[in-house]
């Protein structure tokens, strides 16, 4: 196995990063076409408004801890270990790879979701759909406190799922466990 002296892998970093951000976009997609999004044309009933945001939050929940599970998996399992490092050394930096693709993904999401705004702010109908989201949220003052707590607990839980998750990635790397049984496109 090839071994290598820097501290971090970006290329493993990137690709857990992408394939986490890809997951989350069709599982938004997905979840949106269903009615699990904070969409301006959705229909908001004060009486189960509460009940709706604590829906899209669990879909939001769901979300973020897979994607951040498979992308921490996908960095641990492809990082180059340092030469003459030993087991706990190759699981802190396993694990760090796997917190980073989720800094990197929460990161990217921010900047996309700014951009998103700042783009629907400067188009015609922009401003009536930035107060029709304010509205919304105001349906409820439980409901909003409720997504700004869950927004944080799922984006701490989402950071450990990708520590354990790129620790694991990296023991199956250096045991060299063979996931061809789960996984695998080939003919036996």
């Amino acid at each position: 196995m090839e071994k290598q002296t820097s501290y971090v892998d970006l290329p493993a970093i990137i690709v857990g990063t992408a394939v986490a951000l890809a997951i989350s976009i069709i599982f938004l997609h997905f979840g949106s076409m269903l009615g699990l999004s904070f969409d301006s044309d959705a229909q908001w009933n004060p009486d189960t408004a509460f009940g709706q945001v604590i829906t899209i939050c669990l879909w939001g929940l769901w979300i973020q801890v897979l994607a951040s599970l498979i992308g921490g998996y996908i960095a641990g399992r492809m990082r180059v270990p340092v030469a003459g490092s030993n087991a706990h050394e190759r699981e802190m930096r396993d694990g760090i790879h796997g917190l980073s693709v989720w800094a990197f993904g929460t990161v990217l999401t921010a900047i996309g979701g700014a951009l998103l705004i700042a783009i629907t702010t400067l188009t015609p109908s922009g401003e009536a759909e930035v107060q029709r989201a304010a509205e919304i949220l105001e349906l409820n003052d439980s409901a909003a406190v409720v997504t700004g707590f869950s927004t944080a607990a799922v984006s701490l839980v989402s950071a450990v799922a990708a520590w354990f998750a790129a620790t694991k990635g990296g023991d199956h790397r250096d045991e060299g466990t063979d996931l061809s049984r789960i996984v695998s496109f080939r003919k036996s």
